[in-house]
C-alpha cells in the first residue's frame, strides 16, 4: 500500500491529483530539530499533483503550529507553518526537460527532483521546506531583549539595576582593551 507522500505516475489522471490529509504524527518535529516541539495541533498537507509528459509538477501547502523557547529570553512561544511548496519532479534518465508547456507562474519553483521507475515520494521538497522555514534559534520577537547576565531578569517585562559589566565581570578586561585600541 502507497504512503501518503507516495505517488504513482500512471494513476495521476489527466486532470491532476489532489491529496489531503493530516501528516503523520511526530513527521514535522522530526524536520524542525530540537529547538521545536508539536503544540498537538493537527498538521496538515494539501498537495495537487499534474503530470505533464513523464515530468511532474507538485504543488503542495504544509499548515501546522510548533512550540519553542526563545534562543534570548527562554519564554515560550508558538509559531505558526503555513508553507507553500512548488517542486518539479523529472525522470532521472532524461536527456531534455521541456518546461516551455509548463504552467510554472505561481510562486516559482523551489526545486527540481529526480525520480526513477513508476513510483516516487514528494517528501523530499516538503521536508527540505520545512526545514529552511524556520530558523536554529528562535526568538519570541526580533527585538527581544533577553535575559540580564548578572541577575538572570528578563528584560522585555523587567528592569534591573546591574548596569553595564563591572570589574568582577570576566569581559570587563576586554572592555579595557577595546578602549585601549580605540584611542591609538
Amino acid at each position: 500500500m502507497p504512503g501518503l507522500f507516495d505517488i504513482h505516475i500512471d494513476e495521476i489522471p489527466q486532470a491532476g491529483l489532489d491529496r489531503s490529509s493530516d501528516l503523520p504524527e511526530g513527521w514535522l518535529a522530526s524536520h524542525l530539530g530540537s529547538a521545536y516541539r508539536s503544540t498537538g495541533k493537527p498538521e496538515t498537507i494539501r498537495a495537487h499533483v499534474r503530470r505533464e509528459g513523464n515530468n511532474v509538477l507538485v504543488t503542495a501547502t504544509l499548515k501546522g503550529e510548533v512550540r519553542f523557547e526563545c534562543s534570548r529570553c527562554a519564554d515560550a512561544g508558538i509559531r505558526s507553518l503555513d508553507l507553500a511548496v512548488k517542486a518539479l519532479f523529472v525522470p532521472q534518465d532524461a536527456t531534455h526537460i521541456h518546461l516551455e508547456d509548463m504552467d510554472m507562474s505561481a510562486d516559482g519553483l523551489e526545486g527540481m527532483f529526480e525520480y526513477t521507475g513508476r513510483t516516487f515520494s514528494i517528501e523530499p521538497p516538503l521536508a527540505e521546506a520545512v526545514v529552511f522555514a524556520f530558523e536554529d534559534y528562535p526568538l519570541c520577537t526580533e527585538d527581544c531583549a533577553g535575559l540580564c547576565p548578572t541577575c538572570g531578569r528578563n528584560l522585555n517585562s523587567e528592569t534591573c539595576e546591574c548596569g553595564t559589566p563591572g570589574k568582577d565581570s570576566p569581559f570587563a578586561a576586554l572592555g579595557k582593551l577595546k578602549n585601549t585600541l580605540a584611542r591609538k
